[in-house]
C-alpha cells in the first residue's frame, strides 16, 4: 500500500497546548465523588472509568518510551494523556506497525482515500467488574490525504483532535471516538486513527436510500443525536458549518446521526469572504458577507431537519453553470425562499424548522433550544408508545407516519416573509430574479 498525505481545509492558526481547565461541572463532581473512589489511590474518580492522579503518574513512567518523531505531536499527545478526564480524552501514539488489515474502503476523490484497520493492541477498555483498562483489538478507520507538506499536514492534525478534546471537556460528549495519531514508514504522512462503525453512511445517501422505511421516532432520534454533537461544538465555542461539507454527517446503525470530522470547524469569532460551498445550506447572511455565528449553525442544521424530515434532498451546485446558479440561490434565499414543507409533515417539527430558518439569525433558536424540543417531541412518541394515556402530540406523530405521501408540489413554496434587517440585501452582482424554470431546489 502506497499513501501520501494527510489533508486538512482547516486553516485556523492553533497551538498545541491542550487545555489543563475541567470545566466547572466536571470540577464540581468531582469535588463531589459523584463517579466513585480508585480503589488504588482512594481518591475521587475525574470520570467513572478514570482516575486522572492514577493516570498522571502512568503517563509520567511512560513518557520516553515513545515518539512520533515530531516535537509538536509528542507534546501535544503527551499533554492530553497527563490533562486526560476520561477515557475519550487519551489520546495516544499509534505505531504503524500496530496496525494490520489495512483495506481501502472508500476513495473519496484523487487526493483522498480512506481505510480500515485492525489496531492489534486496540483502546484501553473499562473492566468494570475488576475496575482495570484492558485493551482488545479493535478495528478502526483512517483517512489518508496527499498534496499537503509536513507542516500544513501537522497543524490540521493537531487543530482537528483539539477541536475534539475542546468538546470533550465540556458537560457533552461527541459521539465518535478519537484514538490518536500514526504516521505511515514509507510516505512519512501523518494520520488520525478514529473509531470505525461498520453500519455507517453519510447522511444523504441514508436517506435516499432508507426514507421509506423511517417512522417519526426514528427521524427525531436521529436528528436528536446530531443536535447533542453540535451542542458540545457550540458549547466549546466552536461552530461546525455544515454547508462546506454536508457528507461529514453519518447514520451509524440506523440509530443516530453522528459529526465525522472536524475539518471544517472553526473557532468564533469568525469573519470569511469564503464564497463556496453548498449553497442549499448557506444562511442567508453568510451570502452577504456577514460574520458566521452559531445561528448560521442553526439554519443549516434546519435545513438538515428538512432534509430528515421530508427525504427531498436539494442539489448542491451545478458546476456547469455555477455562476448563473449562485446568483439565482442568493437572490432567493435572502428574500426569504425555503424548501416546501408538506403537509403531512407535523405541525410542531414544521415549527421548530421554520424557526431554525428565520431571516433573522437573532431570531433563530439556539442549539440548546433545538435539542430540548427534538428530546420533547422524541421523548412524546417513545413514551406513548406501548400506553393507552395518548396525548395530542403523539397522535400528532403517528398520522403522519400513517401518510407519508411527501410529494412536491409542481411550484416551489416562498415564505412571504421578507427580511427586516436592511443589511440582508443580495449580493451586488444580482441584478434579476432567474427565470421561473430555474428553480434552486
Amino acid at each position: 500500500m502506497h499513501v501520501q498525505g494527510i489533508q486538512d481545509d482547516n486553516d485556523n492558526n492553533v497551538g498545541t497546548k491542550v487545555t489543563a481547565e475541567v470545566n466547572i461541572n466536571d470540577a464540581e463532581k468531582l469535588k463531589k465523588g459523584l463517579y466513585g473512589t480508585c480503589i488504588e489511590c482512594k481518591q475521587p474518580r475525574s470520570h467513572y472509568q478514570w482516575c486522572q492522579p492514577c493516570e498522571r503518574k502512568q503517563c509520567e513512567k511512560k513518557i520516553k518510551n515513545w515518539t512520533s518523531g515530531d516535537k509538536k505531536i509528542d507534546a501535544f499527545l503527551r499533554d492530553a494523556q497527563y490533562n486526560s478526564t476520561r477515557p475519550q480524552t487519551f489520546l495516544e501514539w499509534i505505531p504503524f506497525d500496530k496496525l494490520e488489515n489495512i483495506l481501502d474502503i472508500k476513495s473519496e476523490n484523487k487526493t483522498s482515500t480512506i481505510y480500515s484497520a485492525i489496531w492489534k493492541d486496540g483502546p484501553r477498555i473499562w473492566n468494570q467488574q475488576n475496575e482495570i483498562h484492558e485493551r482488545i483489538k479493535t478495528e478502526v478507520i483512517i483517512k489518508l490525504n496527499k498534496d499537503k507538506n509536513d507542516d500544513v499536514q501537522i497543524k490540521e492534525i493537531l487543530n482537528e483532535l483539539k477541536i475534539y478534546l475542546d468538546c470533550h471537556t465540556q458537560e457533552s460528549a461527541l459521539l465518535i471516538q478519537f484514538y490518536g495519531i500514526s504516521k505511515h514508514p514509507v510516505s512519512n504522512d501523518y494520520f488520525i486513527v478514529k473509531q470505525f462503525h461498520k453500519n455507517a453512511s453519510p447522511l444523504t445517501d441514508y436517506i435516499s436510500h432508507n426514507f421509506n422505511n423511517l417512522n417519526w421516532e426514528m427521524k427525531l432520534h436521529l436528528l436528536l443525536y446530531l443536535s447533542e454533537d453540535l451542542k458540545a461544538l457550540h458549547n466549546a465555542g466552536y461552530v461546525h458549518r455544515y454547508y462546506k461539507n454536508p457528507s461529514s454527517i453519518l447514520v451509524v446503525n440506523e440509530s443516530y446521526c453522528a459529526i465525522e470530522t472536524f475539518l471544517e470547524c472553526k473557532a468564533l469569532p469568525l469573519y470569511t469572504d469564503e464564497m463556496d460551498g453548498w449553497y442549499s445550506y448557506k444562511a442567508p447572511e453568510i451570502l452577504v458577507r456577514q460574520p458566521y455565528t452559531k445561528a448560521s449553525d442553526i439554519y443549516s442544521f434546519g435545513m438538515i431537519m428538512h432534509a430528515i424530515g421530508t427525504g427531498k434532498i436539494p442539489p448542491y451546485y451545478f458546476p456547469s453553470r455555477f455562476n448563473h446558479f449562485s446568483r439565482s440561490m442568493s437572490y432567493d434565499i435572502c428574500f426569504g425562499l425555503r424548501p416546501h414543507i408538506p403537509d403531512n409533515v407535523p405541525k410542531s417539527f414544521k415549527n421548530l424548522v421554520e424557526r431554525c430558518w428565520n431571516t433573522e439569525p437573532d431570531s433563530r433558536p439556539n442549539i440548546h433550544e433545538v435539542h430540548n424540543t427534538l428530546l420533547n417531541l422524541w421523548t412524546s412518541i417513545y413514551h406513548n408508545k406501548y400506553s393507552t394515556s395518548l396525548n395530542l402530540m403523539y397522535l400528532e406523530f403517528i398520522a403522519a407516519d400513517n401518510n407519508k405521501d411527501y410529494s412536491k408540489p409542481n411550484s416551489q413554496e416562498m415564505i412571504t416573509k421578507k427580511a427586516e434587517n436592511g443589511n440582508l440585501e443580495p449580493l451586488e452582482m444580482i441584478t434579476k430574479r432567474a427565470e421561473s424554470n430555474d428553480q434552486i431546489y
